[in-house]
């Protein structure tokens, strides 16, 4: 019995001693340059009290070049109006302009109420500029 402890403990230590002196790659991570990247930040919310209509509102978000040609674009699932956040907790969508577009842009917000109707605004983003901040208070 204690031949078979021995030897137990005699291949544990001469795998400890193995597993122990293996070779370790480290692999030095990039250095990251600075994110000159366009980007641009919807912020969408409502200071307006709907509780009482249950309207569904369909958000749309794009980003256009000059000539009017989409780069981007992305739409919200529909919700009810007394959805839409108040300003102290906006929805933020932040996306960064499709191969870093670097001449004037549109930026789009545009929406589409139930029954109603379409609307929206329609902001530019200037060249040159690296952050287009899109804050749209739904009325």
């Amino acid at each position: 019995m204690r031949s078979i402890f021995s030897r137990g403990a005699g291949i544990c230590l001469v795998a400890g001693i193995l597993l122990g002196s293996c070779r370790k790659t480290i692999i030095d991570t990039p250095k990251t340059e600075p994110d000159n990247s366009r980007k641009v930040q919807f912020r969408l919310y409502t200071d307006k009290n709907f509780s009482t209509n249950n309207t569904l509102i369909t958000f749309t978000l794009a980003i256009e070049d000059a000539s009017g040609r989409k780069l981007w674009d992305s739409s919200f699932a529909p919700v009810p109006l007394p959805q839409i956040p108040d300003a102290s907790h906006k929805w933020l969508v932040e996306k960064k302009v499709p191969g870093n577009n670097p001449g004037t842009l549109r930026v789009i917000v545009s929406y589409y109420l139930e029954n109603i109707g379409y609307s929206g605004t329609v902001e530019a983003f200037a060249a040159g500029e690296t952050l287009k901040v899109f804050d749209y208070n739904f009325q």
